[in-house]
């Protein structure tokens, strides 16, 4: 990971990286308790969830998820998306 900005250097509002994902890769269901995100996919395919909505994006798409909003994204393409209660469920991913 390649950090491009930090919470500190942006007054806590934004967190900018870069980083590679294998088959499978991401973190787990998580919140951002002050800076927002915004997601640019460099290449292949990455599939979001956001409060709930799976979202597919391709190199060139992006992704926004204000703060305080539980989401986790990976490489998969059919996405294990969290349920409520931390267990993983399956659901299909939808093109967006």
């Amino acid at each position: 990971m390649y950090s491009l900005a930090t919470p500190k250097q942006t007054g806590n509002l934004h967190f900018a990286f870069e980083a590679t994902e294998p088959p499978g890769g991401g973190p787990p269901l998580h919140t951002q308790t002050y800076e927002e995100e915004i997601f640019f996919v460099l290449e292949g395919e990455i599939t979001f969830w956001i409060d709930g909505e799976v979202i597919k994006r391709l190199a060139g798409g992006t992704v926004f998820v204000p703060r305080g909003v539980p989401h986790c994204f990976n490489r998969r393409e059919q996405y294990q998306s969290p349920a409520p209660d931390g267990r993983r469920g399956l659901a299909r991913s939808r093109g967006r």
